[in-house]
């Protein structure tokens, strides 16, 4: 603590139970010689079960998936889709494609704030993902400007798209009508 010039602030865990902020102040006499530390302990567990909560809350709502039809599920993608938070959502749909044998994934992009190179390529790389547990996905809600983003870098470009989430449904519900003699279709055109 000589080196200690300066207030420093650190949170610890005691016995996984208990949160603590501790903050080290020194006590400088006139010539900057330390006299002194005054050393405060804060309990913060409840503010940390608070935050800890929030992050929960927050993956669970950034991964909002949808079941749709026989084996489909929907993920409307609404804000920033940035490197963070496509990790999470690759995670969660993988895990629940594999756990409920979904064959179908159909994304809606309507909601994305920006279609930076870093948002089609992680696109691409939940594409490619779900392409290799063998699942097809189908990406909607593709505006003028996101087609011309994905055609200028190549991004996506191999990807099955639609502009309408129901123009995708219309499709995964005629690729099951076709793999599954008897199945009755009652979608309107």
């Amino acid at each position: 603590m000589e080196n200690l010039n300066e207030k420093h602030r650190a949170r610890i865990t005691i016995q996984d139970s208990f949160v603590a902020d501790i903050i080290i102040t020194p006590i400088l006499c006139e010539l900057d010689n330390i006299q002194g530390y005054v050393v405060m302990l804060m309990d913060v567990t409840t503010k940390a079960e608070e935050e800890r909560r929030n992050e929960e809350l927050i993956n669970e709502l950034s991964i909002p998936t949808i079941r749709i039809w026989n084996r489909t599920i929907a993920l409307p993608l609404k804000g920033k889709f940035d490197k963070e938070r496509a990790d999470r959502v690759l995670v969660g749909v993988l895990e629940e494609c594999v756990a409920n044998n979904i064959h179908y994934v159909l994304i809606d992009l309507s909601g994305l704030i920006d279609f930076e190179i870093e948002t089609r390529q992680e696109l691409q790389k939940l594409y490619d993902c779900l392409r290799l547990i063998g699942t097809d996905c189908i990406l909607v809600g593709i505006t003028s400007k996101l087609a011309k983003a994905m055609s200028d870098d190549g991004v996506g470009t191999n990807m099955l798209t639609f502009q309408t989430a129901y123009a995708g449904l219309q499709y995964i519900i005629g690729q099951d009508a076709q793999s599954t003699p008897g199945l009755k279709m009652d979608v309107e055109e």
